[in-house]
């Protein structure tokens, strides 16, 4: 509206014309850029453009590893952490293959299979699995020869997974109690750098942050809280 338009109004409609036009620039102002798994920000994410990561997420997509798009910047995370321990020395862990969703769009992110490491996924969850994911896991890592799939319970499942220096740990078993012990059992194993992702350390107040605050307090390391419901920490 010009001003000369704007002369004629009366001054109630003036005054809701202008609360409107500074709700319209607020409403414009969020619109979101990113809308998925309980994060909504107009924030950059690049990543949505980056046609690497969406071939890789893509891909297990179609192997049906996951039931819809949902959660496309925790993944980027662990894409971008395992780009940086891909370097150290160290093999890769993740605790809690559910699919393997994550694990095989990290794998295509970073060609794994290229690469001489291994990386030892633990199918558990709190002491029980899903028999019919375990073996739409074996399929899915079929190709890989660098890839172990351990099954059992926490802690005796540890004792098929091992790897003397690990770069990259993954953790996120629904269970606080079984994660902490995973990442006890690990953590001397992590090289200095070593990234630890932790799935569900930002999604509730509850025991699984409270738990995670107070083992990173012990180890006497910074543990980030990631708006995407993670946690990062890294290995000093």
């Amino acid at each position: 509206m010009n001003e000369t338009a704007k002369g004629y109004l009366p001054k109630r409609l003036l005054d809701l014309y202008s609360l409107l036009s500074v709700a319209r620039v607020k409403v414009v102002k969020w619109i979101p850029k990113y809308d998925e798994d309980r994060l909504m920000t107009a924030h950059n994410c690049d990543f949505m453009k980056d046609s690497h990561f969406i071939r890789c997420y893509d891909l297990s997509a179609k192997l049906g590893l996951i039931a819809s798009k949902t959660n496309r910047w925790s993944t980027y995370i662990a894409c971008w952490a395992a780009d940086r321990a891909k370097h150290l020395d160290g093999d890769f862990v993740e605790c809690g293959v559910n699919t393997g969703f994550l694990s095989r769009t990290v794998m295509e992110y970073i060609d794994f299979k290229n690469f001489p490491k291994k990386f030892y996924l633990i199918d558990a969850n709190a002491g029980t699995s899903d028999a019919s994911r375990y073996e739409q896991a074996k399929s899915t890592f079929r190709e890989f020869d660098n890839v172990s799939i351990a099954k059992g319970t926490i802690p005796e499942v540890f004792s098929d997974v091992t790897p003397t220096r690990v770069s990259y740990l993954s953790i996120d078993l629904n269970s606080i109690a079984s994660e902490i012990t995973a990442a006890e059992y690990f953590w001397d194993k992590l090289v200095s750098g070593a990234m630890v992702i932790l799935n569900n350390h930002g999604r509730s107040g509850g025991e699984d942050k409270h738990g995670f605050d107070e083992f990173a307090k012990r180890k006497k390391v910074p543990l980030l809280c990631l708006p995407t419901g993670q946690g990062l920490l890294l290995k000093s």
